[in-house]
């Protein structure tokens, strides 16, 4: 089975799992009848017809919920004699430790739909899982991150904080807030929350990387250009890195460093449009007419109406010649 089959797969079944059953049995577990053992049978079945691998994350939760079946069956057993307090408190700890890790593993399901741009989907699964456990700093963080996605920077900032204070050591809420304060242009205060993230995990090369773009920004060449550097040293295809290089190599006039860094960029990156246009610039400016001819048409195989590989190549058809 691939993996992108099994992932696929996995979310069904932790869909089905987590809003069918296990909602079932806590209320069953607390309430006066006896618990129906079915259920443990059945989630076994679905692991066994599924034949997913023992290593997946939703195998460990399957057969979590199956190793409940000693506690439980004392926890039935009291029940049965009435015994109430009693078989509250001996499934208490269970019923907490699986709250915590079902959480988790929403969490997990809200980080791969943000992977895959699917905000709505993401927040829902990311609510479920502070619902059960505010405390969630990774749910906080994915849903903080689907409203800067969606432009919603307040309530992301909200997200970022609230992570931020519960976990002071995890880096990720750090450059996202770091982020939302860059979009919008406070670019100081964007690099004292890259320098608490870059403190927490000093090889976070994101983090590094937009502090070079804070820098490029504040006009403050040789900061960004250490830092484009640095982040290049832990990430050699930080494509973002390189393109910073090639814009400020390319506003002082350096036009040979800068198409160096834009085809590093791009080598990085194909499918990264922007450096390409820039480098096409970078080599109209140079003089170098018939390479900027070729860079602008191979966007506009891409994107045949970009507005900028058109106004380039419309310079170049009027007798432009770049330059030196």
């Amino acid at each position: 089975m691939s993996t992108k089959k099994r992932e696929t797969l996995g979310k069904q079944l932790l869909l089905s799992i987590f809003d069918r059953y296990l909602e079932r049995i806590v209320k069953i577990l607390f309430s006066k009848r006896n618990l129906d053992m079915d259920i443990i049978e059945q989630l076994d079945q679905i692991a066994k017809k599924s034949g997913i691998d023992h290593k997946n994350f939703e195998a460990l939760f399957l057969s979590r919920m199956i190793e409940q079946g000693a506690p439980l069956q004392k926890s039935v057993a009291l029940l049965a004699q009435r015994q109430n307090e009693a078989a509250r408190e001996a499934i208490l700890p269970l019923i907490s430790d699986t709250e915590n890790y079902l959480a988790n593993q929403y969490a997990w399901l809200a980080g791969a739909f943000l992977q895959e741009n699917r905000y709505e989907e993401a927040k829902k699964f990311a609510d479920k899982a502070i619902l059960i456990n505010p405390c969630d700093y990774n749910a906080l963080n994915i849903r903080g991150a689907c409203y800067a996605q969606e432009g919603n920077r307040e309530n992301a900032e909200i997200d970022f904080q609230k992570a931020i204070k519960i976990a002071p050591n995890f880096s990720a809420p750090f450059v996202n807030k770091g982020k939302i304060l860059l979009d919008s242009k406070n670019y100081r205060e964007a690099i004292l929350m890259f320098d608490q993230a870059i403190e927490k995990f000093d090889k976070k090369s994101t983090a590094i990387r937009m502090k070079g773009d804070c820098y490029k920004h504040l006009n403050e060449y040789q900061q960004a250009i250490t830092a484009y550097n640095r982040a290049i040293e832990i990430n050699e295809k930080d494509a973002d890195a390189w393109k910073g290089l090639g814009d400020i190599y390319g506003s002082q006039g350096k036009f040979d460093l800068s198409i160096n860094a834009y085809t590093k960029a791009i080598e990085s990156n194909p499918d990264y449009i922007r450096p390409l246009i820039n480098r096409g610039f970078a080599k109209y400016h140079s003089g170098d007419n018939i390479g900027a001819k070729i860079d602008f048409n191979q966007v506009l195989i891409v994107d045949p109406n970009n507005e900028y590989a058109l106004k380039g190549l419309k310079r170049i058809d009027n007798g432009d010649r770049g330059r030196p």
